[in-house]
């Protein structure tokens, strides 16, 4: 039930968010899942969207978008630039940020997609001529600057003092009037991009920093500007260039970092009780038996399976018994080392995986039952828990203990599978011989 409560914020999130997401099938290109957004960008009806191959949308070539997706499949780049054409048949210049996940077994990328259509076609005014260019500019919401640089003025555009909050005659024409605002920790380097591209070093001035807003917040702005003319020297005269306001663009990025967090955190953690899933404990194994190896020293699987628990769900229901396993969790995590590993394999099963215990087998060994032992009284104590529910209290006491299995390993002589095997043999005899018990798993187990 947490699982589905976890998986519905999230779709919560993504299909109430503007920016234009797509969950792409990273082999093929199939759109696999499409928020509302992309819907109203694209034009289709979400049912023809999902299933459409993305080469469909995309304009270049099937070979170019196959190596594209490869490189963000290997997370070589996350960033792309494309065409993307819609339901009506226009196409947009599109930006593309692309992040890998694995679900069910396959290579899924989760893409956020910006329109960058309106402000592409103002950069390219920029090329054809200057007056035109600054006209468009303007239209397409660009604040514009012109730098005289010998007599050091600065005509700053009335939109250009519009995105900070000012009026026309708020500011003057000084450099100083940018030079003052831009954030302490941005400008060391804008000012150094500046000498940059005006020493000829960089072919245009490009710089993204924080600017001081007349109410006192910070705005990004994408700076950018070109050296338009020089003297018989090669001394820069004059420089034009554009604001663009970044802010959302940041934000996006912020969301999407925190989406990738979240898909990170979905992927390899229990929703309920924050340990580690059985995908992450196996790579957790993993490092483990290396480490076990290169050191010599013993390490242990420890496999528990909760007595008892069954019948608190069939009396309180399942919320009560969710409220048990997180109070589990807690105990077992308090009972290891900051160095071991606690996990949750689904139901009442935890794995514990002990590392590098010491080189000799007898006292790795009792290391190890000590541990257990630990476990054992600490899960056999009590369970207090605070149900909530229609606005009343109710404290509910229960009994529970655990059965556990241990396998020791060292020198990666035996596999993970059948050290998981082992372990859950001896659980098994555990049970059989009582329950709320510990037995190590030797060769002659069945």
């Amino acid at each position: 039930m947490a699982l589905t409560e976890s998986e519905q914020r999230f779709r919560h999130f993504v299909e109430k968010n503007s920016s234009v997401m797509l969950l792409i099938d990273a082999s093929s290109g199939e759109i696999m899942d499409a928020n509302r957004a992309a819907v109203r960008y694209y034009g289709y009806a979400w049912r023809q969207l999902v299933g459409m191959n993305i080469n469909h949308i995309n304009t270049a070539t099937p070979e170019c978008v196959a190596r594209e997706r490869l490189a963000a499949l290997r997370e070589e780049r996350n960033y792309f630039l494309f065409s993307h054409r819609l339901a009506s048949g226009e196409a947009r210049d599109v930006e593309v940020y692309s992040t890998p996940i694995e679900t069910a077994g396959r290579s899924i990328l989760f893409s956020i997609v910006h329109d960058v259509n309106d402000k592409n076609l103002a950069q390219r005014a920029l090329v054809d001529s200057e007056f035109r260019w600054k006209f468009a500019i303007e239209g397409a919401g660009e604040g514009l600057w012109d730098w005289n640089v010998l007599a050091g003025t600065v005509f700053f555009s009335p939109r250009w003092k519009e995105m900070l909050g000012f009026t026309q005659d708020e500011i003057g024409c000084s450099l100083d009037e940018w030079r003052k605002r831009v954030h302490p920790d941005d400008l060391a380097r804008a000012m150094a991009d500046v000498q940059a591209h005006l020493d000829g070093l960089t072919p245009i001035y490009l710089n993204e920093h924080r600017i001081c807003c007349k109410d006192g917040s910070w705005k990004w702005i994408l700076d950018r500007g070109l050296v338009v003319s020089r003297d018989a020297a090669g001394q820069p005269l004059r420089v034009i260039g554009t604001h663009t306001d970044i802010n959302e663009r940041h934000q996006a990025d912020a969301e999407r970092h925190v989406l990738e967090a979240q898909i990170q955190h979905m992927a390899f953690m229990d929703p309920l009780t924050q340990l580690p899933n059985r995908r992450l404990l196996d790579d957790r194994l993993t490092q483990a038996m290396a480490a076990s190896k290169r050191s010599g020293q013993y390490g242990a699987l420890m496999f528990l399976d909760l007595d008892n628990f069954k019948p608190l769900n069939d009396l309180h229901g399942h919320g009560v018994g969710d409220l048990l396993l997180v109070e589990v969790a807690r105990r077992l995590t308090d009972s290891v080392r900051g160095a071991d590993s606690v996990a949750r394999l689904g139901g009442d099963e935890f794995v514990v995986v002990l590392n590098e215990l010491d080189a000799d087998l007898a006292r790795a060994t009792e290391h190890a039952s000590a541990v257990a032992e630990k476990i054992r009284a600490s899960l056999v104590e009590p369970y207090i828990l605070t149900v909530a529910s229609q606005g009343q209290v109710t404290i509910v006491e229960h009994h529970c203990s655990a059965s556990m299995g241990v396998v020791m390993f060292v020198n990666h002589e035996e596999n993970q599978t059948d050290l998981m095997k082992w372990a859950d043999s001896a659980m098994y005899e555990a049970k059989d011989a009582g329950r709320n018990m510990v037995r190590f798993y030797t060769p002659n187990t069945p």
